[in-house]
């Protein structure tokens, strides 16, 4: 019985100091994690938080900039060897000159090294010179570097070029430029030319004569919009728009100076064309201001004060063509330096027969088409039979003049013809190889 109840005593003494050895590790662990807990700073309150923050402000990181991915440049070369497909090109403020670039720059010299360096920038020679040619290209951006477009300005010599031209192109975007040519006066290069060409957006734009138009369109070219720009004192008109395709609007846009106010032929029933609070000058205003096209609207627009429906009667009585009535005058009275003349009827002397001729080139038959155009340097250009010859010429007497063409001679003489109304008409004489050519 003795043995019995100290075994159980021994069991009993084991359990109690393995319960004071539990007890004392618990407490042990729970003091350390106590400890930890104390090493750690205490959680802020809202209260205890503003305070810090104002305190010690939050530095606030702005966001990165994007990286201007556009090209910039300051130099015709720089211009020409940045267009490609997708270019964003920036021309820095200045006047640059283009001709002064083809005719300098070695490489130009030879049009076809050039055009077979360069995929998308063609060159091609004009009569006075060379023009800038940009094809195949989509999504290209050109604009100038300042706000104002007269600090950025790309200017042609050459009478018979144009400005900038466009082939076959889409997704054009031109803002913040002025563009024209260096001289008035005659001109047959237009200032900006899209042929084959979609999608064109022009912006903050100054396009300005000598330019026969400030923006020609041919080959099914279309859905363009000009805004905020001004196109003033071309020869012959500020638009001239033949197959048109698409929308074409002018928004806040300005009309002015030109000899005319344009033309615009739709290719089919969805090409359209408005005009939405733009200023037309004199000549502007005679030209648009009665159009009743329903492919034609305006909206808000101003027109000057002319603006009556012209009469064009009197063109009819000058071309009533009647040399029994015409008197020859002095060339000093009807002065050649910047004049031009588009051939109006050919005359054999022989046979007496006569062949009317292409007044305005609107053809496609340049057989039919005659042009002299006299600059007052004593040179001047012939078009005939599709060819265009330069010469130069002086006068002979008060009333003839002489035009060298190569190894022969032409003579001019002018002839004055009265009009039903009491005016007079001027008409040119020309006598070349074994006719005679009447110029309107």
């Amino acid at each position: 019985m003795v043995k019995e109840l100290r075994k159980a005593y021994r069991i009993r003494s084991a359990a109690v100091v393995l319960s004071v050895v539990l007890s004392l590790a618990l407490l042990t662990g729970c003091a350390k994690k106590a400890a930890e807990t104390v090493s750690q700073p205490a959680a802020q309150t809202p209260a205890a938080q503003g305070t810090q923050a104002e305190s010690s402000p939050a530095v606030v990181t702005e966001p990165a900039p994007e990286p201007d991915m556009a090209v910039h440049v300051s130099s015709v070369k720089e211009l020409l060897e940045a267009i490609a497909p997708g270019a964003e090109i920036v021309i820095e403020p200045g006047r640059y000159n283009l001709s002064e670039f083809f005719a300098n720059y070695p490489n130009v010299r030879d049009l076809d090294l050039w055009n077979e360096e360069h995929k998308y920038v063609r060159l091609l020679s004009v009569f006075d010179g060379a023009e800038l040619m940009i094809e195949g290209v989509d999504g290209l951006s050109i604009s100038g570097g300042s706000g104002d477009p007269l600090a950025t300005e790309l200017v042609l010599e050459a009478r018979y070029g144009t400005v900038l031209n466009f082939h076959n192109c889409k997704n054009i975007s031109l803002s913040g430029l002025s563009l024209g040519h260096t001289e008035g006066a005659y001109c047959s290069g237009d200032v900006v030319s899209f042929d084959a060409t979609r999608g064109v957006t022009m912006d903050s734009m100054d396009l300005y004569g000598c330019g026969v138009y400030g923006i020609e369109c041919n080959d099914f070219a279309g859905d363009i919009s000009v805004t905020n720009s001004s196109i003033h004192d071309c020869s012959d008109a500020a638009i001239e728009v033949y197959n048109a395709v698409g929308k074409y609007s002018f928004t806040d846009c300005r009309f002015t100076g030109s000899g005319w106010g344009g033309t615009f032929d739709p290719s089919d029933n969805t090409a359209s064309l408005s005009f939405t609070r733009c200023f037309f000058g004199e000549w502007e205003s005679n030209c648009w201001y009665f159009a009743e096209e329903d492919y034609i609207s305006f909206e808000e627009c101003d027109w000057s004060e002319i603006t009556s429906y012209p009469d064009y009667s009197y063109m009819e009585d000058e071309l009533s063509f009647d040399p029994g009535v015409m008197t020859q005058v002095s060339l000093v009275d009807a002065p050649l330096p910047d004049t031009f003349w588009h051939g109006y009827i050919t005359v054999d002397p022989q046979s007496g027969e006569t062949r009317e001729l292409d007044l305005f080139g609107v053809t496609d038959k340049p057989d039919d088409y005659v042009f002299l155009g006299f600059s007052p340097d004593g040179t001047g250009e012939f078009t005939y039979l599709g060819e265009t010859r330069r010469f130069d010429w002086n006068y002979i007497d008060g009333e003839t003049a002489c035009v060298a063409l190569d190894d022969e001679n032409a003579y001019v003489s002018c002839c004055r013809m009265p009009l039903s109304d009491g005016r007079t008409h001027d008409w040119l004489m020309m006598q070349y190889r074994n006719m005679l050519i009447w110029f309107f």
